[in-house]
Order: structure tokens, then sequence, then C-alpha cells
């Protein structure tokens, strides 16, 4: 796919999810040039200098176009330790942060000034500055908390996003950017499955660890980078001002670049085929979408706006990256090359036939491979068509047609069939016939009764 330029009418929804540190390790002291604090107040002021440094760049965002008036721009915070220690958000829309609101609201948040915080009010603002307000005030009061558990914070990020998020904004594109601050290393639970599970269904499309302090598992905090598709900063100490600011720009580049990301909807379908059932013509899809190939895809609801049938929706999909459908057509090769349509959001894609590259016995396994019960984790199945009748179906076909065994071992019991058609093998390779020893013959036993 290529990248298109946002088109007039489309939504987006950039999701900023901070997931930090409260633990009992945060209660050590640190002492910088402006005093001295605990290192749970130092992530404190360094997330909000992070996000309001973000804030002042959505004006600029919007004047070129990265971003439109009607997309949402979240900010969502995760505060663990051994659980959820906060949980807080906020929201707005692109086109209510113009440069001169946004000079006013960074300013009412960092200094309360009272001026700033008028001319809001009389822009009918008031409501935009309350949810900043309230963010704010509830980031400046974390405090340190028990043990370390990234799979709590990752977890809750994942189901806030997931449950509340996702389904306030239906049909809109998401992107998300993830910071993840710790000062130590988990101590509870497979964290790597947790960020696995979050960049899966939080359409993650960047994110980047911070750890401060000399007791952050180095070799952990690298692993949820390289998860999260991002970098890792590491520091045994909080950076003075200076080297902040550094950190700062290098954080507003990687976050640009996430925004300039252009995620991109792929409708799949190729009309309807009917047939004569005993009630009346039926129509069936001539071709339906079973699973895709790509790192954080997922199916949408079909899309019903024709009578006789639905089009396969796949969203989570980058332009510039490409993806593998797996298809069940009920029409010939020939036919499905000039019906298949592929939408890519509302550009027809241009459809050829060319030679398959994986043949044989490897296209066999590849196939049983998507079909079995434990997929490949980067194969996204479509389950409002593959629902397990039909995944056993296909399994079985595809295992009796190329003499192979499925992954689970259904058709081993019953055997495979086509054996006959199997080529023999040559008689060098074949084992010499084993030769038993000759048993020796015994005399049979006379078995009578004699009396005198």
């Amino acid at each position: 796919t290529e990248a298109p330029a946002r088109r007039i009418g489309s939504r987006r929804v950039h999701v900023d999810i901070t997931i930090s540190d409260a633990s009992g390790s945060t209660r050590m002291r640190h002492v910088t040039g402006g005093g001295e604090r605990t290192v749970r107040e130092c992530f404190n002021l360094h997330e909000e200098r992070r996000v309001l440094k973000r804030l002042e760049g959505i004006p600029k965002l919007r004047a070129a176009g990265v971003l439109l008036d009607d997309d949402m721009w979240v900010q969502e915070f995760v505060v663990f330790d051994h659980g959820v220690r906060s949980h807080f958000h906020t929201e707005a829309r692109v086109g209510d942060l113009d440069a001169e609101t946004v000079a006013f609201l960074v300013a009412a948040l960092l200094d309360g000034n009272p001026e700033a915080a008028a001319r809001l009010a009389s822009a009918g603002k008031q409501t935009l500055l309350d949810s900043w307000r309230a963010i704010m005030q509830k980031l400046r009061g974390l405090t340190p908390g028990g043990a370390t558990s990234f799979v709590a914070g990752l977890t809750k990020a994942k189901d806030s996003y997931t449950q509340s998020i996702r389904t306030k904004f239906p049909g809109a594109e998401f992107t998300t950017y993830v910071n993840f601050d710790t000062d130590g290393g988990n101590n509870c639970g497979p964290c790597y499955d947790a960020v696995r599970e979050l960049v899966k269904n939080a359409d993650v499309v960047q994110g980047h660890v911070l750890g401060v302090g000399s007791w952050v598992d180095q070799d952990c905090a690298t692993k949820v980078a390289k998860l999260l598709k991002g970098s890792v900063s590491l520091a045994l100490s909080f950076p003075e001002d200076a080297a902040a600011d550094e950190l700062f720009r290098q954080d507003l580049s990687r976050w640009v670049k996430a925004l300039r990301t252009c995620p991109v909807t792929v409708k799949v379908s190729a009309g309807a085929v009917r047939w004569a059932a005993r009630h009346g013509d039926r129509h069936e899809n001539a071709v339906d979408c079973l699973c895709a190939d790509g790192e954080g895809l997922r199916f949408d609801q079909p899309d019903i706006s024709d009578m006789d049938h639905t089009k396969a929706v796949l969203q989570g999909l980058q332009a510039g990256t490409s993806t593998t459908f797996y298809l069940l057509s009920r029409l010939p090769l020939e036919q499905l090359v000039s019906a298949l349509v592929v939408d890519v959001d509302g550009v027809r894609a241009q459809v050829s036939a060319g030679r398959e590259q994986i043949t044989g016995v490897a296209l066999g396994h590849r196939w049983l491979a998507v079909l079995g019960e434990a997929p490949p984790s980067a194969t996204t199945a479509n389950r409002s068509v593959l629902c397990k009748r039909l995944r056993e179906r296909l399994e079985d076909e595809l295992s009796f047609a190329w003499n192979l065994p499925t992954k689970s071992g259904s058709t081993a019991a019953v055997g495979r069939a086509k054996t006959q058609m199997r080529p023999p093998v040559q008689a060098g390779q074949q084992p010499e016939e084993p030769s038993a020893p000759e048993l020796a013959a015994t005399a049979a036993a006379v078995h009578g009764s004699g009396g005198a």
C-alpha cells in the first residue's frame, strides 16, 4: 500500500498511553539542582513536561495537515505498583486546540495564570481547561506504592483501550504511542506476554521505555522496548534541564513519526454467487476472507452495505506495509481475478494473478499452520467467517488432499487419504527384509487313557 494524503472527512483518534511505575522503590530520594525530590516526584515532573511539549505541538501538526479538525487526541495515564495505583485520562478535539487556545492553556496549567484562565472561559473552553487541570492535579499528586508488576499496568492500559476508547469512536482510524517509565524491573507475572497483548489490541505504532536509576533491569527494559516497536533510554539519574530538553526533542521526533503513520482500512469482496436451493435461489459470498498476516491487524464487523454479499473489513494496516490475505473462493481463479475487489480507503486496488512462491508440501503445511488451533502470532483470523466447524472442515480437506497430518492430530486416528497416490520408495532406499529364525518343530503330544 502507498501512503495517501488524509481524506477530508476522515477521522483519526490518536492515543498517547503513559504507563508509569509508582512502586516502593520510587520513594528513594533524588537530589538535583532544584532540590531534593522522591523518584516518583521526578517522574511526575518529567511526564508533565512531556505532555505539555506535545500539547504545544498540536497546532503545528494541525497546520501541516497531519491532524485534521475532527481528529481526537487522547491522553491516557496508567500508574502501577503491584496493582493499578491510578488511572485517568483526558481527550480533546484537535480543532479546539488552535495556537491561541494552547498558549493560554499552557500558561494556565504551568503558572496558574488567572488572565489566561479567564480568556479560555470567555472563549467557551472552560470544560477543556477543567479537564486538563484535573489530570495535572492527579499527576502531580502521585505517590510511591508497593511491589512492581508491569503486568498490572499493561493489562489495565489494554482493557481501557479496548473497552472504552475504541468503542467510543466507532469507524475511526486509530494510532497509539506508548511511554513506559520505570526505575526497576518486573517482579510479578509474565510481562512480555502482557506487552504483546497491548501491542496487538491497542493499535500501537511505536513506544519508548525510560529507565532511571541503578535498579533498572536493563535486559527487561530493552525487551519491552523492542516489543513496543521502539527504543529505550537508560540513565542513572534524572537529567538536568539541558539534557532533559534533548530527551524531549527525541521524544517529540518519535511521537510525530507515529502521528505521521497513516492507518488504512481494507475491504475485500468479489460479489455474490447464486445457486438453487429447495426453498429458492440462494446468494453467498463469492469469496470469504479467512485470515490475514501482519502485526497489529484486526477484522472489524463485515460491511453489509450490499444486499447480496458482505465485505471483509481489515483495520490496523499501516500505509506502506503489506499483508497476505487467505481467501476461500467459490469462483475459478480466472473469474476471481476479474471479480475480486480490494478497496484501500475508498481506492480500488489493481488485482492480478501470479505464480505462488510456495509450492508443494510446504504450501500445504503453511495452510494447515494458519488453520490450526494455535496459528502463527502474526496471523489474525476473521472470526465472523472462520468459525470452529469451518476451520476443522478445511483442516480435514487439506490433510486428506495433501496427505499431511493436521497440527491437532485430528486426522491421525482415521488415517490420511489418497496414500495410493504416494510415489513408491525406490528399491535402493528400502531396508533389507528381516530374516526371522526358524522355529524348531515340536512333536505332537499324545493324549489318551489306559486301564488295567
